[in-house]
């Protein structure tokens, strides 16, 4: 390839810069202000974390009282079938959230019968 062949906008792209570039004083400048970003980043994060963990502390026993209510709510037998080996067959579907999830899998399956829509699950 010759010289005169060569693009002058890529000529002028690789060519030395007309004027020197700032010295220490940009740069020490730069250097200050994201240092004081990433400390007030890292003094945000440390008192979203302290609320967090606060709320959390305070929402703790309630939130526990809610799930044990929960878990015998669903776990709540719908037949009482004794202890025998019929217990262990209807074990799965002998409970509220057994129930719950055969109506939500008949839900899902006409869903997709009327719409014939491909989902995820």
């Amino acid at each position: 390839m010759m010289a005169d062949d060569r693009d002058p906008i890529l000529q002028e792209l690789f060519t030395e810069p007309a004027q020197e570039l700032a010295g220490d004083a940009f740069v020490d400048g730069v250097m200050f202000r994201t240092r004081r970003r990433i400390h007030w980043l890292l003094a945000s994060l440390a008192v979203l974390a302290i609320v967090l963990v606060f709320s959390l502390w305070l929402m703790s026993a309630p939130a526990l009282q809610f799930i044990n209510l929960l878990t015998e709510a669903l776990t709540t037998q719908l037949f009482d079938v004794g202890d025998g080996w019929m217990a262990w067959i209807l074990l799965p579907v002998n409970s509220v959230a057994g129930l719950l999830v055969i109506v939500a899998k008949i839900a899902r399956m006409t869903w997709k019968r009327i719409f014939g829509l491909h989902t995820l699950f």
